[in-house]
């Protein structure tokens, strides 16, 4: 489980990365993705430490 919550770690920083590009160039769409892709693996890390907890 360790390894799966360190693989979505990486995945929020790489969306994070491409959330600032997306509000640089105002594309409301990406915006949105990112945003919700965010809050999607941190969910989901939230779960699994509940779970190993």
């Amino acid at each position: 489980m360790k390894a799966e919550i360190a693989m979505w770690k990486e995945f929020i920083t790489v969306y994070t990365t491409a959330l600032a590009e997306a509000e640089k160039y105002g594309d409301v769409g990406g915006i949105e993705w990112n945003t919700h892709m965010i809050h999607f693996y941190t969910e989901k890390i939230d779960e699994a430490e509940k779970l190993s907890a």
